[in-house]
């Protein structure tokens, strides 16, 4: 809650902070966590095959605010790194078993049981954030593009998390949203308040 708390303070920016409702600063919370769990585990599975301890007890961070705040795990081994992956869907079953039904979950229900928020939200939450961990790979990284996506598009083949099948990439739309836009002073869903995946974007901007 001490985070959350915090994340509302800062969406705030400087108005009342009863302005922005719990149940956003949770969301946005959430979407900033899992986020920052799923980027670096995506690389790592899409340029080694492997991913370190995942446990959250072996799971370091500082708590900063502001984009990507600090966050340590357990190191691989020199022979993990040298081992290429060649099965996209074998990356998605290891990301899956060991992060997103472990730290991820975890961190889910922990939110969900704290602030009232639609497990719709919290599901497109991962599933943006999958999204957008496999764009930024590729923005890096072109020749993983293909692998990226395609561990990317086979986590997402998941009715839970996708239910519309959206596939990873530019044309990516969560089924939900992440309610930041009601942190915009209009409180309007409008393209200038919402994300660029978001379903309540008007078709004519995608």
């Amino acid at each position: 809650m001490t985070r959350i708390d915090a994340v509302r303070a800062a969406l705030a920016a400087g108005r009342p902070v009863q302005r922005i409702e719990h149940k956003v600063a949770a969301s946005v919370t959430h979407l900033g966590l899992v986020a920052r769990l799923i980027a670096p585990a995506l690389a790592l599975v899409v340029t080694t095959g492997h991913l370190p301890c995942t446990d959250l007890s072996r799971l370091w961070w500082q708590d900063e605010l502001g984009g990507a705040f600090p966050l340590s795990v357990p190191d691989l081994t020199v022979a993990a790194l040298t081992h290429q992956p060649t099965d996209s869907v074998q990356g998605a079953a290891l990301l899956r078993e060991k992060l997103v039904d472990g730290p991820v979950r975890a961190l889910t229900d922990a939110v969900a049981a704290t602030v009232p928020v639609s497990a719709l939200v919290l599901q497109g939450n991962i599933a943006s954030a999958i999204n957008s961990a496999a764009t930024l790979i590729a923005s890096k990284r072109i020749d993983l593009l293909h692998p990226s996506r395609a561990i990317a598009d086979a986590l997402l083949h998941d009715p839970e998390l996708n239910p519309t099948n959206s596939p990873s990439g530019k044309a990516f739309r969560r089924s939900s949203c992440c309610l930041i836009y009601r942190t915009s002073p209009s409180r309007s869903a409008s393209t200038d308040s919402t994300c660029g995946d978001c379903i309540l974007t008007p078709s004519l901007h995608r």
